[in-house]
């Protein structure tokens, strides 16, 4: 919820305010033009817009004209504080378990675009006490304070960064897989298919990248 005295950008924008403020777009159609305000100004200040005295309301209809801006590119930190604790972000892929890759897995088969952020950044941020993931604390807790508390902003440039970063690795895997085939695959015929089968998946990812 955002104070009507606050200046409003999306670097001020949660991700759960982001995902009702596409649910209305997605319901705009059905809308008149002044019923998609008074619900965006809703969601944003928590707050009955018909119970607001006019220069009030009109704060809040000039606070509405971020939401024409693109989101902005920001900077991917080592530590987050959200809802009065600290996280630590992992950037090394290197250092994936098993569980992690599995629930990367099943979020990256969901395909669910930004409702899957919080899922997602989860896998690699923890609190500042708890090095390894899932280890000792709820990841449930986690996944709600980045939906509620961390900026559509940041969450953005976190999900970009790791989805690079992914194909990057898994590039890297392909490349040196290749290289072994070379030395250890025996057979011509074998050895040909496999390497023109990691030649189109390399493509494939750095052709969606």
């Amino acid at each position: 919820m955002i104070h009507i005295n606050q200046p409003l950008d999306w670097p001020n924008i949660s991700i759960d305010e982001y995902l009702q403020l596409q649910d209305i777009l997605l319901d705009s159609e059905d809308l008149e033009k002044e019923d998609l305000v008074l619900q965006e100004i809703q969601v944003l200040y928590n707050q009955n817009p018909y119970n607001m005295a006019m220069p009030q309301f009109k704060k809040c209809l000039e606070g509405l004209k971020f939401l024409t801006k693109p989101i902005p590119k920001m900077k991917v930190k080592d530590k987050y504080m959200l809802n009065g604790n600290q996280y630590t972000l992992h950037k090394q892929l290197n250092e994936f378990k098993v569980a992690q890759y599995l629930d990367y897995e099943q979020i990256m088969k969901d395909n669910k675009g930004v409702e899957a952020y919080p899922e997602f950044i989860a896998l690699f941020l923890t609190p500042s006490s708890n090095a390894n993931y899932g280890d000792g604390y709820d990841v449930a807790a986690v996944v709600a304070d980045i939906r509620k508390y961390m900026s559509i902003a940041d969450a953005t440039a976190i999900a970009a960064f790791f989805l690079n970063l992914s194909k990057a690795y898994i590039v890297r895997f392909l490349l040196s897989s290749r290289r072994m085939m070379r030395k250890n695959v025996q057979d011509r015929k074998t050895r040909k298919k496999l390497m023109q089968k990691t030649k189109k998946m390399i493509q494939m990812i750095i052709r969606g990248a």
